[in-house]
């Protein structure tokens, strides 16, 4: 995926490995202040309850948005799966 981004971007794969690190922890950083998951046992009901009420699947906590996974297809006859 460096490989990728870094050709696309005009950099080296070293230079685009070093810009998603940096941006990355960046990223994590901000987490105390974007992400919390409940803890007592009525914030946990509540939220599960409110994650269904939207969209009507059970027991949800939490959730991501815009998470992209690369997934390297091994090809073969099952190749159309990944």
């Amino acid at each position: 995926m460096q490989q990728s981004t870094a050709d696309f971007s005009g950099i080296s794969k070293t230079s685009a490995h070093r810009i998603v690190h940096r941006v990355t922890a960046a990223i994590a950083r901000l987490r105390p202040r974007f992400i919390r998951f409940p803890l007592l046992a009525n914030e946990i009901r509540n939220a599960q309850i409110r994650f269904f009420d939207i969209a009507r699947f059970p027991r949800v906590l939490g959730c991501m948005d815009c998470t992209h996974v690369k997934i390297q297809s091994y090809g073969g006859a099952a190749a159309e799966y990944f």
